[in-house]
């Protein structure tokens, strides 16, 4: 039983117009479950999908929010190859070293 009185919250919000860095993420998708998923979904109003002749697909979107965004390109494993920015990728892949660590993979 709780006795929480949420009159007394006060709403906390973002105001991304403050935020400076704006980053633009081009993720490469080349597992078929995966590149529906994304194709099916608008994941950013200026988000642009390409697909390519060899069945990948690019999904290239700005956002604001570093942490967020490599969080859900995390989400999808081996199933996604960061192309840019460097920043994510470099990131990501120290995630993947540290995972590979905990499960005694390398």
């Amino acid at each position: 039983d709780y006795d929480y009185d949420f009159s007394s919250y006060e709403e906390v919000k973002v105001d991304l117009d403050s935020v400076k860095d704006v980053y633009e993420i081009t993720l490469k998708f080349t597992d078929p479950y995966a590149i529906t998923y994304v194709a099916d979904r608008e994941w950013s109003t200026d988000q642009k999908i390409t697909l390519n002749e060899d069945g990948s697909l690019l999904l290239t979107f700005k956002s604001r929010s570093y942490y967020e965004t490599l969080s859900f390109i995390c989400s999808f494993g081996s199933s996604v190859e960061i192309i840019s920015p460097e920043s994510f990728r470099e990131d990501f892949r120290k995630d993947m070293e540290r995972l590979a660590k905990v499960y005694g993979i390398i």
